[in-house]
């Protein structure tokens, strides 16, 4: 079972870290504002007229030429790039491996880091998730109030589902989600109007092996709107296959299903090359749209994202 109060305490002791300084090299999108200087907002004003906004009244200017004039702040645009973080706590994230490990505690780690790059950056975070029963959107705020309410959220979630585990390993209950990732997507296209940088963060297991498609309307609704600022963040663990061969069966079971299923040990290795090719094939499909991405275990995650954000920041200079 998930100890809530334990990986809540690990992430804070991460953030710690982050907020020592490792972060600034962390920045995996590019800001397309136009303001000069040093000002972090720029207004531009013009003549209210009836039919416009009665919030889009400046009264404050409007009182030095009333009534002959009545302004209206025709436009504001900031230097901020909200981040957007949509994470996925489908049961395939929830499979353990080599202990506690999960993709579920990876995607937790990265969710920490990616929001403190963001503060670190004054960027306001809004956490969103899919394919758990408590599905949430937490729209752009500053501060880290989003990124921990998310994960206590998530970690609640995820110790139900092993408690279903736990107290029947013959009559499994089946994990329901709320929110699929194309409605995911969807509602990050309908809330965030600005333009940000949107984070997929999810193994993409079902997506990978055909079980279901990607709405690709509003992928490139979504690379047309944020530009460059698209990125999908991949997980995977080789130890997930820990049987790396030798002979006999192993009886693998389906987290989502429950299902059985034998297999033969020594394929292990045959499986694990076919699930990195589907992975390239995935990446390419995503690149050929305009969204980068990488993948990412539990091995060495901090050092690849870092070599990732400092690649994406070179290709935008030159």
């Amino acid at each position: 079972m998930e100890d809530v109060a334990n990986i809540l305490s690990e992430l804070h002791e991460l953030a710690d870290g982050l907020q020592r300084g490792k972060i600034r090299n962390l920045a995996l999108g590019e800001r397309k504002s136009g303001i000069m200087g040093d000002g972090r907002e720029r207004y531009d004003i013009s003549e209210w007229e009836p039919g416009d906004p009665f919030n889009s009244i400046d009264w404050a200017l409007t009182l030095i030429y009333w009534p002959e004039q009545i302004l209206k702040i025709n436009r504001i645009e900031t230097k901020s790039l909200p981040l957007v973080v949509a994470l996925d706590a489908t049961p395939s994230m929830l499979v353990r491996f080599a202990g506690e490990e999960s993709k579920f505690r990876l995607m937790l780690r990265l969710a920490v880091t990616l929001a403190f790059s963001s503060i670190h950056e004054r960027d306001p975070v809004c956490m969103t998730s899919f394919g758990n029963p408590s599905a949430f959107f937490l729209p752009p705020r500053y501060g880290k109030g989003n990124l921990f309410l998310a994960a206590e959220l998530l970690i609640d979630d995820a110790a139900e589902f092993y408690k279903g585990i736990d107290r029947s390993k013959t009559q499994f209950k089946p994990y329901v989600s709320a929110v699929d990732i194309n409605e995911c997507l969807a509602d990050i296209l309908a809330r965030v109007r600005k333009q940000a940088l949107v984070v997929m963060v999810s193994d993409f297991t079902d997506v990978i092996y055909g079980r279901t498609s990607i709405d690709e309307e509003l992928l490139s609704g979504l690379v047309a709107r944020h530009k460059d600022n698209v990125v999908f963040l991949i997980l995977d663990d080789e130890e997930e296959l820990s049987w790396t061969g030798g002979v006999g069966t192993v009886m693998t079971r389906n987290i989502e299903t429950g299902r059985l299923k034998e297999v033969k040990a020594s394929h292990a290795v045959r499986i694990r090359a076919e699930h990195a090719e589907k992975q390239l094939v995935f990446q390419k499909y995503l690149e050929d749209l305009g969204i980068d991405s990488l993948v990412l275990s539990s091995n060495n995650w901090f050092d690849k994202l870092a070599d990732f954000a400092a690649g994406r920041q070179s290709s935008s200079v030159a």
